[in-house]
């Protein structure tokens, strides 16, 4: 376990979860059609669509949000 944590720590970086990640929703390729956002690749983890839906899901161990987030499972 020492060695995991050494080498998580010494790896550059931070590791971030986006909004939706925990219930597996797919990035969203969409900002590419703005020319706003097209330039800002930070927009494909905002999905334009609410995860409602897969939050719905994630207790079903038998959906992809339930598969990817066990600890949210009654």
């Amino acid at each position: 376990m020492l060695l995991l944590f050494s080498t998580i720590l010494s790896t550059g970086g931070l590791p971030l979860i986006y909004l939706g990640d925990e219930v597996g929703t797919l990035n969203d390729p969409s900002y590419l059609n703005s020319p706003d956002e097209a330039d800002d690749s930070r927009w494909i983890h905002r999905p334009r669509q609410r995860c409602r839906p897969r939050y719905e899901q994630r207790n079903n161990p038998n959906t992809v949000p339930g598969q990817t987030s066990p600890a949210c499972a009654a």
